[in-house]
């Protein structure tokens, strides 16, 4: 009988649609560019693209794509596109269940 560490990690997080195989290569593709970021790599925008869609999940999302030149600094001064991702913002925080940590703090 297998004790519950017995299996790597991966295997332990894998699904049908998300095998161990890939998991492990989003944990190492990630962890590369967090290196690359602590130590002070420096990485052109390119360059900077092309490690993240190594990532399986990463997700050419219309918000911001990620085969543009288009910068989040520049989108927060456009109205729609401040609100806009405002409300993705709010999503992703519902959808955790994490709300109330949008709120402005007590004064």
């Amino acid at each position: 009988m297998q004790g519950l560490g017995s299996e790597p990690l991966p295997a332990r997080l894998s699904t049908p649609d998300d095998p161990a195989e890939q998991i492990f290569n989003d944990v190492g593709a990630i962890y590369n560019l967090r290196s690359y970021l602590v130590h002070g790599g420096a990485l052109t925008k390119k360059a900077l693209r092309k490690e993240v869609r190594k990532v399986s999940t990463a997700l050419d999302d219309p918000l911001w794509p990620l085969a543009t030149d288009d910068r989040v600094d520049a989108a927060m001064v456009n109205d729609h596109s401040r609100r806009a991702w405002r409300e993705r913002w709010r999503d992703a925080l519902a959808s955790i269940d994490a709300s109330a940590s949008a709120d402005r703090a007590p004064v």
